[in-house]
């Protein structure tokens, strides 16, 4: 991956400020508040490697500008309201590269409405404005370490996502991506995931039994061989294949392969930390979420795998001879 350093500046009247970005895949600024005042936005002191790509985008609240569109930048412009803006390798990849329907990330509490750290709002930063919101006054924590906390045990703190589109059958596909840590007790059989009623559609699911995992579609069940363990994030992966099979990864290791599955099912709501059940509650941290509506090519499976694990810290669980396994793509 090509090496780059730049700096953008967001210039307003009377007050000046600086954002160095670094070398690497790509750097976001923080959410600025600009007011009333015109602000202009200029590119400036790229110094070495490759001339990265400057984005920005902007909105009269927080809300509005991390849920805009980013646009590159070719000249100054003048806003009003908020601002962010973003520099990234032009050779760098990014999961909007694979256009995500679904994309929840907890590194930052701009992605997020929160009241203390109670979660009102996790922000879709797919473009497609799936929100996720609590399902009652139960509702998660936020963790600036970059992560959701679903629990304790027993008080089913869900999150929802409505109007989730579904591709038109699994023989289209469907890849799933969650970045995830197991923490204290469960309840029986507990969901990480739900799309539509539990064992009706698709799902990540824990044995309690075991301690393993299924990535399924009603009854038919991919169940991993690895048990999740308690106090580690995992990129747990879940696919829908063209042949209609479930397979599942966790960091980029293979896990297991299901028989045919039925159908994508026509509900739209998915479940985090649960199903639409009060039964079914999870415990753990939630760092990542990011929904496909597509079968990926091994090539940009690893490349999610590569991106996420590296992102977060766990790359040393990839195996060792994976694409990835020393820098992320």
């Amino acid at each position: 991956m090509t090496l780059w350093r730049g700096t953008g500046r967001v210039e307003n009247s009377g007050d000046s400020q600086r954002f160095a970005l670094y070398e690497g895949e790509y750097m976001e600024s923080e959410v600025v508040e600009l007011g009333g005042t015109g602000v202009v936005l200029r590119q400036n002191d790229y110094n070495s490697g490759d001339e990265g790509l400057l984005k920005y985008r902007h909105g009269a609240t927080p809300q509005d500008c991390i849920t805009s569109d980013w646009t590159i930048y070719i000249g100054p412009f003048v806003s009003l309201g908020y601002v962010q803006i973003r520099l990234e390798s032009t050779l760098g990849f990014s999961p909007e590269d694979l256009s995500p329907v679904l994309w929840l990330d907890a590194s930052s509490a701009d992605n997020f409405s929160l009241t203390g750290s109670d979660v009102d709002v996790w922000y879709d930063i797919s473009g497609y404005n799936h929100h996720a919101y609590p399902l009652d006054a139960n509702k998660p924590t936020y963790n600036e370490s970059g992560f959701v906390y679903i629990g304790p045990a027993g008080y089913n703190k869900r999150l929802r996502v409505q109007n989730l589109e579904n591709p038109a059958s699994f023989d289209v596909g469907i890849s799933v991506f969650v970045v995830y840590k197991r923490v204290g007790t469960w309840v029986s059989y507990p969901a990480l995931l739900c799309k539509g009623n539990i064992n009706s559609q698709w799902q990540f699911q824990r044995i309690n039994t075991t301690d393993k995992m299924y990535w399924a579609n009603g009854s038919v069940q991919a169940i991993s061989t690895t048990s999740l363990g308690t106090s580690v994030f995992r990129l747990i992966e879940g696919l829908a294949s063209s042949a209609n099979e479930f397979r599942q990864w966790f960091s980029g290791n293979a896990e297991g392969v299901s028989a045919p599955a039925s159908d994508a099912g026509s509900s739209t709501d998915l479940y985090i930390g649960g199903s639409n059940s009060t039964n079914n509650g999870i415990v753990g941290n939630i760092s990542e979420i990011i929904v496909i509506n597509s079968e990926l090519s091994q090539t940009n499976r690893e490349k999610m795998e590569g991106y996420l694990c590296h992102k977060w810290g766990i790359e040393g669980q990839l195996p060792a001879i994976h694409t990835y396994k020393s820098s992320p793509p």
